[in-house]
């Protein structure tokens, strides 16, 4: 049995202080990612139950942006967390708040929520989350009228991540009812020189019947 002395003293005393630092640089790292992760659920749990929490007849969002922008943190909730039954059916209330009548016509609840349940489903399959989205300016927001109703566009683009990172650019149509809130009338696919360079802002004011 031999005994280490001298140079291979040393050598252990060194491999094993190597060994000790590396222990306690991956506990570190541990305890750090385990601390981010639980930040971030944290953090999406306080999300969920604010949206969860707006009372809209009361504090509806004033302006076309803020619409859409309220829109896309609910969408965010649905593909990135594991939402309970309860939390999905507000979220959904709480979307179709945002629709225009014409829009909860056209999508009858039952039929709006299966679809929404195959998406999500669908995203979680392919692992794909909202990463984040980005809207457009309110100068570059655009105002027309039609049959004696205010409507509004403004552009979006939401950056998914799945197998690959992809883009999504959609325009959003917007009108505002007859208590003076912007309701969503719908929305379409756009591209990115639409987003990047849209055309500029403007107003057509309504035209006086003859």
């Amino acid at each position: 049995m031999g005994i280490f002395r001298g140079k291979n003293a040393k050598l252990l005393t060194m491999m094993t202080a190597i060994a000790v630092v590396i222990v306690l640089f991956y506990v570190a790292l541990t305890k750090k990612e385990e601390e981010k992760n639980s930040q971030l659920t944290v953090e999406a749990a306080t999300e969920v139950a604010t949206l969860m929490d707006k009372d809209l007849d009361k504090e509806y969002p004033a302006s076309v942006r803020e619409v859409v922008k309220l829109y896309l943190r609910i969408i965010t909730c649905y593909y990135n967390e594991d939402l309970e039954e309860k939390e999905l059916v507000t979220l959904i209330d709480q979307q179709r708040a945002l629709f225009d009548k014409e829009l909860l016509d056209h999508n009858k609840y039952g039929d709006f929520k299966k679809r929404l349940e195959n998406e999500i489903s669908s995203y979680k399959s392919a692992n794909k989350t909202v990463i984040n989205y980005q809207i457009n300016s309110n100068q570059s927001v655009q105002y027309w009228w039609n049959d004696g109703k205010e409507c509004a566009s403004i552009m979006v683009v939401v950056n998914l991540n799945g197998k690959s990172l992809n883009q999504v650019y959609e325009k959003f149509i917007l009108r505002k009812n007859d208590n003076g809130k912007w309701k969503i009338l719908g929305w379409q696919l756009a591209d990115e020189d639409d987003f990047k360079s849209p055309a500029p802002a403007k107003t057509i004011a309504p035209q006086s019947s003859k």
